[in-house]
């Protein structure tokens, strides 16, 4: 996933630089031009969001198959540690 967000990235900013003529003034392409830009901007937040809810559907999914587990450290508070296990 972070593959096609800098993708996309720079997908968004060889556009802006190839289109910046068109971007800065009013022109007959110009509300196209604008259209692109916010749908690449849109598709890199919404990768983002994807990534995010997969990280932690992932992380779930390790702790209830037991790749995880909690250890109690006692110090001067109450700290848990997160292992792997073997």
């Amino acid at each position: 996933m972070m593959v096609v967000i800098i993708l996309i990235i720079a997908g968004l900013c060889g556009f802006c630089i190839l289109a910046a003529d068109v971007l800065k003034e009013w022109k007959d392409l110009s509300l196209h031009s604008w259209l692109i830009t916010l749908l690449l901007f849109g598709g890199v937040i919404g990768c983002l969001f994807i990534m995010q809810d997969s990280i932690r559907t992932e992380s779930i999914k390790d702790y209830t198959e037991g790749k995880y587990r909690l250890e109690e450290v006692v110090y001067s508070d109450t700290t848990y540690v997160v292992k792997r296990r073997k």
